[in-house]
């Protein structure tokens, strides 16, 4: 059974198992988006990540040839001395910040997710759409994806989340050969680099993403948080010790420990059956 949303440049549908399937309906522009459309998807993933029924969501792109293109750059008027971009990191009015406060797509600079999200990749994969799959948890690739950040040959630079989330993937010098000089990345070079988890047909895109969305759900909501949120305060503090302090002493790990789901997943295990979790606990 599945339950499906009205949105202007998006297919959404939330399916059976928690799981919201968001799709970009940009064709036109291979799935490029405008500043109207970034704000639509940040509103969409806001949605997602307040809404403790939905626990895991999938991000891919309509047809078999563009997950995302990057920025709709027809879409922007220069004519009247208008700017390319006025991002705000702390506005949430579209008349003050072309782009809204967590990055490119509502994707690239959201530090406040702490659900999973999986990429699945249809095809071209540029600019602010590599920025976007950069901050998702798990990517995986149809066999015709391409990769890149290219914004150096149009003027622009990938200061959405590129620059500062690529290297800690592939490295400082692969990471400034595909920013300064445009290469692109085919799916069995990015895997190679880390980019991508895996690679598989464009047929079996989304059938596999929702077999890793399936698999995440086998486990504790709580303990997929908590995770996570350990993993980001480790990027952000650096030293392990300290950020491993953060980790156990935050409040997501709290609420793991004193939730539901924890006495589940010991009774589970000594029953010898699968688990049945209970929704997120609250923080």
């Amino acid at each position: 059974m599945t339950e499906t949303f009205d949105f202007k440049y998006f297919l959404v549908e939330r399916l059976t198992g928690n799981i919201l399937l968001i799709k970009i309906n940009t064709l036109g522009t291979s799935n490029s988006l405008s500043n109207e459309a970034q704000w639509e998807l940040h509103r969409i993933l806001s949605k997602y990540e307040n809404d403790d029924s939905l626990l895991c969501a999938i991000l891919t792109g309509v047809g078999s040839k563009s997950f995302c293109a990057g920025q709709d750059l027809k879409s922007l008027d220069l004519s009247a001395g208008g700017k390319i971009s006025s991002w705000d990191p702390y506005s949430e009015d579209p008349q003050i910040s072309t782009q809204p406060p967590s990055g490119f797509g509502g994707l690239s600079q959201r530090s406040s997710l702490f659900k999973p999200l999986i990429a699945a990749v249809n095809g071209i994969c540029l600019g602010g759409g590599m920025e976007m799959i950069l901050a998702a948890d798990i990517v995986i690739a149809a066999d015709n994806a391409i990769f890149g950040l290219p914004e150096s040959q149009s003027g622009v630079a990938p200061l959405a989340g590129g620059a500062v989330l690529l290297h800690r993937t592939v490295g400082y010098q692969r990471a400034m050969e595909l920013m300064i000089t445009g290469r692109r990345l085919s799916a069995i070079e990015a895997l190679n680099w880390g980019v991508v988890n895996e690679v598989v047909s464009s047929e079996n895109l989304i059938p596999r993403s929702l077999e890793v969305a399936k698999n995440i759900l086998r486990s504790s909501p709580d303990s997929v948080r908590a995770i996570k949120r350990a993993v980001h305060l480790s990027l952000e503090e650096g030293n392990w010790v300290i950020s491993s302090i953060l980790g156990r002493n935050s409040k997501e790990c709290d609420a793991m420990i004193n939730g539901e789901n924890v006495k589940e997943g010991i009774s589970a295990f000594h029953e010898k059956r699968y688990p049945i979790w209970k929704p997120l606990s609250k923080l």
